[in-house]
């Protein structure tokens, strides 16, 4: 059965009609929800009759008495809805619009946020204060915030959210550095009297000697405790030598032939030069001196990358005396291979820098030998260099 055709009359009648919506439907032959779109006034807008206001359907929530007081604690937690959304079981908007509708209710909930806003701020604030007393008697934000269990982003985040705490942030920041330079500096003036040399002190404290230096410079009256507390050492020599990769060591010996005769045995490289020595009546504090001159230039131990005319210009100028050539050890002359040496080189799996003294020469000279690269005519098994050790290659 078609629908049934409408009439400016008949929707003036369906507006003022009290009967259902399903009656007027099967009366009119439409649709219910033709009906329900006239009575609202979605169509037919010029037909005139009184228009009707859309209803909610189903049932809209609100809360009892003790879900009220549940959802008052949940927002007083942090202040935020979803907190007392979550205690009552519901959504975040849906207890808004509760809020909305309920003015009475709203407004004790919107107090409950007010208060759980300022408990938070209380909490962050003394949080913060932690860090900050923290802070003045460790040497960094990290290590204050690791301190109170928070992050270094976390305390960043509180310190831009309360900038008022800045002028206790920047008087900490400088307790904090105080205290470390004085508990650092204590155990330096505990290590140096034994060790004798800033370069060691600051290997053994975990920090570099430029560091050490900068510590020292910012603190002139705990400098002064320090210098008191080195202890003389007996004349000897000092000494700067340069090995065969251009690296610079510069130490102190009693003896310096059989202590470059060490530094030579121990070097990859298999060359050392003496570039100066010279005995000195406290050859600790020389030794001293002259690494705190080339600490921007510090490698590891007594070792520098620098140019070797500045490092002997600091030697001289701190030991107030120029090379003392007597005392230079001199370079044993190196002897020459033959046929039968290079076969026994190549045979032999001793180290390195054994065969190198026992046959008088340098040890690149033995590796040039093991690996084919000289006395290339002579038999014997030849070694091939590879990135995970030395792979044995039989003699063609």
């Amino acid at each position: 059965m078609g629908k049934s055709k409408l009439k400016k009359s008949d929707a003036r009648a369906i507006r003022h009609s009290d009967e259902t919506r399903t009656e007027l439907a099967q009366r009119y032959g439409v649709s219910v929800s033709t009906i329900r779109q006239i009575q609202l006034g979605q169509k037919w807008k010029n037909a005139g009759g009184p228009i009707r206001k859309p209803q909610p359907t189903g049932v809209l929530w609100a809360p009892s008495d003790t879900g009220l007081q549940d959802i008052i604690s949940g927002l007083e937690i942090r202040g935020a809805w979803m907190d007392g959304a979550a205690a009552a079981g519901v959504t975040a908007s849906t207890l808004q619009a509760y809020g909305g509708r309920v003015p009475e209710h709203g407004d004790i909930m919107r107090a409950a946020i007010e208060r759980g806003i300022a408990s938070v701020a209380a909490r962050e604030k003394e949080q913060l204060g932690a860090v900050i007393s923290a802070r003045a008697k460790v040497k960094s934000w990290g290590a204050a915030a690791a301190a109170v269990g928070l992050t270094t982003s976390a305390v960043n985040s509180l310190r831009a959210k309360y900038p008022s705490t800045e002028p206790d942030c920047r008087a900490a920041t400088e307790a904090g550095q105080a205290n470390y330079d004085r508990e650092l500096l204590s155990r330096a003036a505990g290590l140096i009297g034994s060790l004798g040399s800033w370069v060691k002190v600051s290997r053994a404290l975990g920090v570099t000697p430029t560091h050490l230096a900068d510590v020292r410079q910012r603190n002139p009256k705990i400098e002064e405790e320090l210098v008191a507390a080195m202890v003389p050492h007996s004349a000897g020599f000092v000494y700067v030598v340069r090995d065969g990769y251009g690296m610079i060591k510069v130490g102190r010996a009693s003896d310096v032939m059989r202590r470059v005769g060490s530094i030579r045995c121990g070097n990859s490289s298999g060359e050392i030069d003496v570039l100066f020595a010279a005995e000195v009546a406290d050859p600790g504090c020389i030794e001293r001196r002259i690494h705190e001159r080339l600490a921007g230039s510090w490698i590891h131990g007594e070792w520098f990358d620098v140019d070797a005319g500045t490092a002997v210009a600091a030697a001289e100028e701190e030991s107030g005396k120029t090379t003392q050539h007597t005392q230079q050890p001199e370079r044993p002359k190196k002897k020459k291979l033959n046929a039968n040496k290079v076969r026994e080189i190549r045979a032999s799996d001793e180290p390195v820098a054994v065969l190198a003294e026992r046959y008088g020469v340098s040890t690149s000279t033995i590796r040039d030998v093991r690996f084919g690269r000289k006395w290339t005519k002579v038999g014997g098994r030849i070694l091939t260099p590879s990135a995970s050790g030395v792979k044995w290659k039989p003699p063609s």
